[in-house]
């Protein structure tokens, strides 16, 4: 993955912006240090000052998200894409109008956060790593975002406009339905986490695989889900997330979870070998063949063999000089999901 980073300097109402710069990180490397930063999140525990860089964070993120990124984030985790972003951009920018706005205690915090972004050299990995591994940090449970009580501004709006910077509207090369993807990134601030749920459906039903990524799909109906709103949606959108997340959302799509998960049956055989010399000959005779017979038993099912098990079940003295064993194997045979 490929990311070009245009980090703003924002220094009260002025902007300064460096020169963009390329970094190569893997998308795993992105969803580890994300998942890494909400392990230690700063939800429940927010200060003025991690408020303020949470808020600039998802600022910067989202407008990157806009138009910067040679493809769609969310493959990277569907937290990072760019509808999700604007939907935590707004809990921060909602506790920044009723909490800090009207003090003074905020600017020199915004200006010294704001000079930390601008110094980053975001050529290094190492320094993507540290802002994603932040932003997981800031993120904010479904459920538990605070909704803007007023109008509603996209977080690049809102750069523009504490930079006096006139605002051109941009769009990801990726982004193959603009209309669609416009209207999923304002379902998703608003909070209308069921309307998003059918734009993304709607899409990735209908052919187009560029506009939004599957954990787009997923951030969605998982936000619907926390918040109550399960029931406004159809079952056949379920499906989908369904094939995911079988232990989640196979009830909601009318099925049973078990029928996604691979089927593992017990197959037994048993086996008696011929009169030989000794009675180890016999028993392995005996067991060889109790074990072959069930593995191939499992296999003309169409079943993979993961484990075969056998143990004695008769061995005796045949004559003054041959022995007879009976072994019985149990072969554990993993059968694809019916779904």
């Amino acid at each position: 993955m490929k990311f070009r980073h245009c980090i703003a300097a924002l220094v009260l109402t002025a902007m300064v912006v460096p020169s963009t710069a390329e970094a190569k990180i893997k998308s795993s490397d992105v969803r580890k240090a994300y998942l890494k930063g909400k392990k230690n999140s700063h939800y429940g525990r927010s200060d003025i000052n991690s408020d303020i860089r949470c808020m600039i964070l998802y600022t910067v993120w989202a407008t990157m998200n806009s138009g910067s990124y040679d493809i769609n984030l969310a493959y990277a985790h569907g937290e990072l894409g760019y509808g999700y972003t604007q939907y935590q951009f707004h809990h921060y920018g909602n506790k920044f109008v009723t909490d800090y706005a009207n003090g003074n205690a905020w600017r020199q915090i915004f200006l010294s956060v704001s000079q930390d972004y601008a110094s980053r050299d975001m050529e290094k990995d190492r320094e993507v790593k540290n802002m994603v591994e932040e932003i997981g940090k800031c993120a904010v449970p479904h459920g538990k975002v605070v909704m803007h009580p007023g109008g509603l501004v996209r977080a690049e709006h809102f750069l523009n406009a504490i930079s006096s910077q006139p605002y051109e509207q941009s769009y990801p090369e990726w982004a193959k339905d603009r209309k669609a993807w416009d209207s999923y990134a304002t379902a998703m601030m608003n909070g209308q986490f069921v309307r998003a749920v059918d734009i993304v459906s709607r899409s990735l039903d209908g052919g187009d695989s560029s506009t939004f990524d599957d954990q787009e799909y997923m951030v969605a109906i998982d936000a619907a889900v926390t918040t109550g709103k399960a029931n406004q949606i159809p079952q056949a959108q379920f499906v989908r997330a369904a094939g995911r997340v079988p232990e989640r959302y196979a009830g909601y799509a009318g099925q049973n979870a078990a029928d996604y998960r691979p089927q593992v049956e017990l197959i037994k055989a048993s086996a008696t070998s011929g009169l030989m010399p000794s009675a180890s000959a016999a028993s392995n005779q005996a067991r060889g063949s109790a074990e072959r017979i069930a593995r191939d038993r499992c296999r003309d099912a169409g079943g993979k063999v993961l484990r075969v098990n056998s143990v004695p079940t008769n061995s005796r003295k045949a004559t003054d000089t041959t022995w007879r064993s009976t072994y019985q194997a149990t072969a554990q045979c993993q059968f694809p999901a019916r779904r």
